[in-house]
């Protein structure tokens, strides 16, 4: 069991500002049930204490020993009394429990809560290389499912085992004042199915270890099916995936079968101590019986043993929960500690009323997972503050790459890039992300929500009519308005219900809301018709003209890029020429080389 992976997990939320009034406020309702939850123990504890009289009296042997009467009242009155106590035991303790679970379903959610909200804080606070290193199934798995493991843990603990644990305590104490043989007994029982469980513990987890490497691999497995389902359809693919995926959930099977029978041995060694357990307790009670121990004495030291057999049994389901939440504690906190790689310095800066003036100075950079390359090497050029440039080259020749620097994805290896001649390093990174950039990707991301929610969520302030301009400008408003349900239509995860150039001309409005003052098109009419795609340049053109921000083009015809102030041609990462549409196309160099390949079909920028 790794200890260690629960305490540091507690120890960074301690150490966590942003949660500790959260903590706080949980620890409160914690708190308070668990005050509840001791009072209903204790309750629990004592509630079949009246059998002992109820059976002493049915008996013979009433509280005065000998007299068939009570303070005046009759045996069979007393023995009604007792009937009544009972059920008023009982039904007080369920009352108790009742109140008990209110608050521990209120703290078990707003615990989920706490736990589910940071989980996916923390994990899109981790830099670009992280998400690209890892899969959607490899996240999921990661966060959702280690979450939900963590919160079982955690309200199994609180709210089960530690009032479980409770109860067996205060049972062994209070059995020794029936006797001592039945305090020795319940000793026994405990300390016999202590050893016996660590011991099956210890030679389980490796099993256990191997279950959890299968399992994620399944979840991977299975979500790249649910996320790839286009292609498998298209291809008709579908049968022979699920038919592999098939074989990993049989030899899945299989080995669980092996696990579980390995399991189910262990835990009938469990069962064996309670069972020789309860073969003592009978033969103890025919001894001391004899020996004088009163009918209500061994009904009540049956009904505290049963209830120690009982939670025994429930300590084997603990564990279990105990094993899976500790590993999934190890994974969370290797996320949470988990440093991102672009992030703001500690002495960040602001510089207010930034225009957008760029400056790449000596710039170089390799992607991490491939640092032995440079996609980007000694980088050098300037754009001016409302400026429009294109970026041009092969595929691989580092546009895509400048455009990551410029979001801070990344940062360089060497050199500066410099934002109204502040190193981008410098500024306070979320405050650059919300207010001076502005991107439309070639890959459109939407969210499973309207239209209008899908534009405005750069700008949750922004009004229907902002919306209706930004989407005006992007030449998408007529579209929207011809759906079902104009903005207000549900477009589907992912946008599904849209065609290419519809997301795309979304994404546009979406951009064009914000008006930040550096605008990234990254082959932002890559999805369009022609007829949307002269509806985008009359878009890009209108910016030039506006010259409200500073627009850098990753254009994937020539027809976008020919109004740029001035074009920057790549190769292998390295500036080869510099010049306007119109000076490149004099020249016999890289640009009219890729032109020229355009006009016979064989490029793409």
């Amino acid at each position: 069991m790794n200890f260690g992976a629960i305490k540091g997990f507690i120890d960074h939320f301690r150490n966590d500002p942003d949660l500790k009034p959260k903590i706080k406020e949980i620890r409160r309702m914690i708190t308070a049930t668990f005050i509840w939850m001791i009072i209903a123990e204790i309750v629990i504890v004592i509630e079949p204490y009246p059998l002992k009289w109820f059976f002493d009296s049915l008996f013979g042997r009433p509280p005065q020993n000998g007299i068939y009467s009570f303070f005046g009242v009759s045996l069979q009155n007393w023995l009604y009394f007792l009937c009544f106590l009972l059920f008023a035991v009982y039904f007080f303790g369920t009352l108790l429990h009742t109140e008990m679970g209110k608050r521990r379903n209120r703290s078990f959610w707003n615990l989920w809560a706490m736990l589910w909200g940071y989980g996916h804080y923390r994990q899109l606070l981790l830099g670009t290389d992280w998400h690209v290193a890892h899969s959607t199934g490899e996240k999921e798995s990661t966060l959702d499912k280690n979450v939900a493991k963590v919160e079982t843990l955690i309200d199994d603990f609180i709210f089960d085992t530690a009032p479980m644990t409770m109860r067996v305590i205060l049972v062994s104490i209070f059995i020794w004042w029936l006797g001592w043989h039945f305090g020795i007994l319940s000793l026994f029982t405990l300390l016999s199915y202590s050893f016996v469980m660590f011991k099956n513990e210890k030679a389980a987890a490796p099993f256990r270890k191997e279950f959890r490497k299968e399992m994620k691999r399944l979840e991977i497995d299975g979500s790249e099916l649910d996320k790839n389902w286009r292609t498998l359809k298209q291809f008709g693919l579908e049968k022979e995936q699920c038919d592999d995926h098939v074989k990993l959930l049989r030899n899945f099977c299989e080995n669980e079968r092996k696990r579980f029978k390995f399991f189910i041995y262990r835990i009938a060694n469990q069962e064996h101590v309670v069972t020789f357990s309860r073969a003592i307790l009978y033969a103890s009670v025919v001894f001391f019986f004899i020996s004088g121990d009163s009918p209500g004495s061994i009904a009540l030291a049956f009904a505290w043993m049963e209830r120690i057999y009982s939670n025994l049994y429930r300590v084997s389901n603990f564990q279990r929960h105990l094993n899976d939440g500790a590993e999934a504690l190890k994974e969370l906190k290797g996320m949470f500690d988990e440093i991102p790689s672009v992030r703001s310095c500690e002495s960040a800066v602001w510089k207010d009323g930034i225009k957008g003036g760029i400056h790449f100075e000596n710039v170089t950079f390799s992607y991490p997972n491939n640092i032995e390359k440079e996609a980007i090497k000694d980088l050098n050029f300037a754009i001016e503050p409302n400026q429009c440039v294109a970026l041009v080259g092969y595929s691989g020749s580092g546009k895509s790459t400048i455009a990551s620097l410029l979001l801070r994805e990344y940062d360089p290896a060497a050199g500066q890039v410099l934002i109204d001649g502040v190193d981008l390093k410098m500024l306070d990174y979320d405050r650059y992300r919300r207010e001076l950039i502005s991107v439309v990707s070639q890959d459109v991301e939407l969210f499973d929500d309207s239209v209008l929610e899908n534009i405005r969520i750069v700008k949750r302030s922004a009004s229907k009519e902002e919306v209706e301009f930004a989407a005006k400008r992007a030449y998408a408003h007529e579209f929207i308005l011809e759906l079902s349900n104009g903005y207000d239509t549900a477009i589907g995860e992912d946008g599904i219900r849209l065609s290419g150039g519809q997301k795309q001309r979304l994404a546009i409005a979406r951009a064009l809301l914000r008006r930040a003052p550096i605008l990234i098109l990254d082959e932002a009419t890559s999805s369009l018709d022609a007829v949307s795609q002269s509806y985008i340049q009359k878009t890009i053109a209108d910016l030039i003209i506006e010259r409200e921000s500073t627009i850098v083009i990753i254009a994937h015809r020539f027809s976008t890029i020919m109004q740029a102030d001035f074009v920057v041609v790549l190769e292998n990462g390295a500036v080869k020429e510099i010049g306007t549409h119109e000076e490149l196309a004099r020249q016999n160099g890289i640009y009219n080389r890729l032109r020229e390949l355009e006009a016979k079909g064989m490029f793409n920028i």
